[in-house]
């Protein structure tokens, strides 16, 4: 996905990769760019893959919700989110935040292979 906003930002765009604090101490995505922000992705220490993802979903929803709030106040607001299929509840989430476009990257497993 980085990839894939770099690509973006190389066309004229801004882009924001938003992701987890264990993606963000256990990379070193340094870009003058591609903004990172930090999402909450739940807690690690679910017990199975289906808690992970609900504890996902509901911390990641309030946390992307604050970033789409703080970013509508700035000179940038967001106004296209590009999800990776591995958050498929993005689609739901979005539906009460209305003009915003939605798009599903979907070679994440491909671009990082």
């Amino acid at each position: 996905m980085y990839q894939f906003c770099k690509r973006l930002v190389s066309k004229g765009t801004k882009a924001t990769l938003a992701i987890t604090p264990y993606i963000s101490k256990s990379t070193s995505l340094k870009s003058d760019t591609v903004a990172i922000e930090t999402i909450s992705g739940g807690y690690a220490q679910a017990s199975s893959i289906e808690e992970y993802l609900a504890l996902m979903e509901a911390a990641g929803s309030k946390t992307l919700a604050e970033l789409i709030q703080k970013h509508a106040k700035s000179n940038n607001p967001i106004d296209c989110i590009v999800y990776d299929s591995f958050l498929p509840w993005i689609l739901a989430f979005l539906e009460p935040h209305h003009g915003l476009l939605t798009a599903a990257y979907r070679d994440s497993w491909i671009a990082s292979a």
